[in-house]
């Protein structure tokens, strides 16, 4: 628990990450960065090893990927102690253990000198669509902005 609170102090604020973890420190409550900084290599090397044995293996992995935006407000604004913005992206290399999806563009393009012109212009149904479309816009606009 202490190494994610660090790890996610680190990303807040990379300039006051040595003071804040010190002060934890003297409270017992967190470990210093150096050692934050030592355990985090350690777990990234025990990963690499079956990783390597994998790739050679010729397995598939499947990588996902997410981001967190967050918004660390204050209660009264200052030019010296304003809203915090955290942008983080996670991303995860995940071993596929089933066969891997087949890929979603899985088509040739047309060829485009044997198409006729009027395939790429609008008919009459769309000419029709669009007509009621207007409709209801033209009428929702004057009713909101025209007095009766």
């Amino acid at each position: 628990m202490c190494v994610c609170v660090c790890v996610f102090v680190l990303k807040i604020k990379p300039p006051l990450i040595t003071q804040v973890l010190t002060r934890l420190n003297h409270m017992n409550v967190a470990i210093s960065y150096t050692a934050v900084m030592k355990l985090i290599t350690g777990i990234s090397e025990q990963h690499k090893a079956p990783i390597k044995k994998w790739v050679k293996e010729g397995t598939i992995f499947q990588f996902v990927g997410d981001n967190v935006d967050k918004t660390v407000g204050v209660r009264h604004i200052r030019t010296d102690h304003r809203s915090t913005l955290v942008h983080m992206y996670s991303l995860l290399a995940v071993r596929a253990r089933v066969d891997p999806p087949p890929p979603i563009f899985d088509f040739s393009p047309p060829d485009l000198t044997k198409m006729k012109v009027s395939y790429f212009l609008p008919n009459q149904a769309d000419v029709d669509a669009l007509r009621s479309n207007l409709h209801v816009i033209v009428s929702r606009v004057l009713a909101d902005h025209m007095e009766f």
